[in-house]
């Protein structure tokens, strides 16, 4: 049995153009977007100032047997 499955023998993909008529109108909507002034808003810097969240298990019902 083989571990990995060769593609060198596969038909070629089907897909390929309805993909890429997909990619061109998403393109068309994302300039749209930003040419009617939409802004894209960037949340990585924001993501590191979130507090890590922490479970209990001495008040957690789930781990505390239904006892809070």
């Amino acid at each position: 049995m083989e571990r990995y499955h060769d593609i060198a023998g596969d038909p070629p993909r089907r897909d390929i153009a309805a993909k890429a008529t997909d990619r061109m109108a998403l393109a068309e909507q994302i300039e749209a977007f930003l040419a009617g002034g939409g802004r894209v808003q960037e949340v990585g810097h924001q993501m590191r100032e979130i507090q890590p969240f922490v479970i209990n298990p001495r008040t957690t019902p789930v781990y505390n047997g239904g006892a809070v």
